[in-house]
């Protein structure tokens, strides 16, 4: 869903409309883990929005425990998921419009996963406002993603919500943690969006996780992990 509207210098009065909608948008996903909205503003003006989840197999149709996300394959859990995320809905439908997302801004109610990280940074999207984190604080690897984003020159910027209106607050790290992060090892875009658009490679690399799963031995019940001490 798109449609065109000015771009102008971003304030908090002029991110209001937007990150309320995002937030109406939430109400509309159908994950039962998470409701999150989005919506992206290119250069041109033109904007998408969506939500997270499956709108053709609704998790929440099943009952309110319902998942097929498989954590135990890592970041590609999304394999065994059916759901889009809210932002990379919204980045995917500009994507097959054969829209330039570059410099675009990318509005959202919650802190970007790795996928949605990953296809941001790809598609060089140049602004992103978030509302919350999942745990309400920045985790260690959300801290990390955020510095792979503005290592790269995408300002990041957490919008906290009053009653009245967002506080924004932009997110800066120093060099050497900005350093760290650009080389920290990352899905390349164009990866993220063949498991999206083929559902032939997606389920080929389900395959190769699933056997490689099958074929790796079981953590013993009794060990008890690694014993370290400090050498001073």
């Amino acid at each position: 869903m798109y449609q065109n509207i000015p771009v102008e210098q971003i304030t908090p009065e002029l991110a209001k409309p937007f990150l309320d909608r995002c937030y109406e948008l939430s109400k509309t996903g159908t994950c039962n883990i998470r409701e999150i909205g989005a919506l992206l503003q290119l250069t041109n003006g033109m904007v998408f929005e969506g939500s997270n989840g499956s709108k053709e197999d609704s998790c929440k149709a099943k009952g309110p425990e319902y998942c097929t996300r498989d954590k135990s394959v890592g970041a590609l859990e999304y394999l065994t998921c059916p759901s889009l995320c809210a932002e990379g809905r919204t980045m995917l439908d500009a994507y097959i419009l054969q829209q330039d997302l570059k410099n675009a801004r990318l509005f959202t109610t919650g802190f970007p996963c790795q996928r949605c990280k990953d296809l941001i940074i790809h598609f060089e999207i140049g602004e992103v406002y978030f509302g919350a984190y999942k745990e309400g604080y920045p985790r260690l690897h959300e801290m990390l993603y955020a510095a792979e984003m503005t290592s790269r020159g995408i300002k990041v910027f957490e919008c906290v919500k009053t009653e009245a209106e967002y506080i924004l607050k932009g997110i800066v790290f120093d060099r050497e943690f900005e350093a760290f992060a650009r080389n920290a090892m990352i899905t390349p875009g164009d990866a993220w969006l063949s498991l999206l658009l083929d559902t032939g490679y997606r389920t080929e690399i389900l395959a190769i996780l699933q056997d490689f799963k099958n074929r790796t031995e079981p953590i013993p019940k009794n060990f008890k992990g690694v014993g370290m001490r400090v050498i001073l």
